[in-house]
């Protein structure tokens, strides 16, 4: 461990992402790297006192060490160690944060399998992802939208620009990637893939966090996330409970639709991942999650869109086809003498109070 009093300084040495794309091996190898250190660096010439790792944050190791030559060239050596060009990146611990970062505990954070967390750091900061296992390094695998480009997709403008650049999230499509690159998805069973350093599963991508780089309590999802979620018919998914896309609104007293049977009911209880509703059948009462709640509405009634791109208009319901409504808009304007349609999923409109 660090010495609070010793005479070598402390410093740390970036070992991240190694295996990606670029060659280098995976996160979650930081325990070999320091364990290999300790083996070869046993000569007093190396300079190191010791070197450990955090099981909680992931990309590091510390060591307590003069830097010096022959320690610099070991660790150029040893695979796992992250080098820009031919240089090794370590910064150094200030000596007040010696004792910080010794008696630092570990985040209180306990994720459960089947929980929806926030990334809130990295290319994914801000993205809901599933809670798919945990590890004993006190981190979580999650399944996520993924964020990546095909080919020569990023911005050609400037070099700083194409490293700033957040592709969208998307379903990974291997039929997308471009033949002339060098990068090519390679088909590992059923709707599973590598790509480069990731695997792809039903156009998702496993990825790896420790709990530093989470955060729970998540209340609602973006409807579009939702929806790529559910497109992407990953096992896992399909049986997982979904916090209530942002963009819908459902009120208590309200009559809905329990899919897949259409049968109408009316909403009890509002809950973090489903609805309790009352069936009018007179079967009971039941819990229904969000992916199979409808809108009742019916011809005639007069709606708001809440999302998407035909937002903030209203008009009133013209047809109806199992949970896509057809809402039209007759509009005062002179300039728009033909009334404006709309087509869109029931959750996304809401019975408008007032005529306008």
């Amino acid at each position: 461990m660090i010495i609070r009093f010793g005479v070598f300084p402390a410093g740390y040495v970036s070992c991240p992402v190694y295996g990606c794309i670029d060659g280098y091996i995976q996160q979650g190898l930081e325990q070999d790297v320091v364990l290999c250190l300790l083996q070869l660096a046993a000569s007093p010439n190396y300079g190191l006192r010791s070197a450990f790792t955090r099981g909680s944050i992931r990309g590091y190791i510390y060591l307590e060490a003069t830097m010096n030559p022959s320690l610099v060239n070991l660790l150029k050596r040893i695979p796992g160690i992250q080098r820009e060009s031919r240089s090794l990146r370590y910064d150094g611990v200030s000596q007040e944060d010696w004792e910080a970062l010794l008696t630092m505990t570990d985040s209180e954070a306990t994720p459960v399998v089947g929980e929806w967390v926030l990334i809130s750091r990295g290319k994914y900061k801000g993205d809901l992802a599933y809670v798919s296992s945990l590890e004993d390094w006190q981190g979580v695998t999650v399944l996520l939208v993924p964020r990546i480009v095909y080919g020569n997709e990023c911005p050609q403008s400037s070099k700083r620009k194409r490293a700033s650049h957040r592709p969208p999230p998307r379903l990974f499509n291997p039929f997308q990637v471009p033949k002339d690159v060098h990068i090519q998805p390679a088909k590992l069973a059923n709707e599973a893939y590598n790509y480069g350093s990731l695997r792809m599963e039903n156009g998702l991508v496993r990825q790896s966090f420790d709990l530093h780089s989470i955060s729970q309590g998540v209340l609602h999802m973006p409807a579009e996330v939702f929806a790529m979620f559910q497109e992407s018919k990953h096992p896992e998914i399909l049986a997982a409970q979904f916090p209530c896309p942002l963009e819908f609104k459902f009120e208590e007293n309200e009559l809905v639709l329990v899919s897949p049977t259409n049968t109408v009911g009316r909403i009890t209880r509002l809950r973090q991942h489903e609805a309790e509703v009352a069936l009018l059948n007179g079967e009971g009462d039941v819990s229904v999650p969000w992916v199979n709640l409808r809108k009742h509405v019916v011809l005639g009634d007069y709606v708001e869109i809440l999302s998407g791109m035909y937002q903030g208009r209203k008009g009133f319901v013209t047809a109806a086809l199992g949970s896509t409504v057809t809402v039209t808009e007759f509009g005062k304007d002179p300039r728009l003498p033909e009334p404006r349609t709309a087509e869109v999923d029931s959750p996304f409109c809401h019975r408008a109070r007032t005529l306008d």
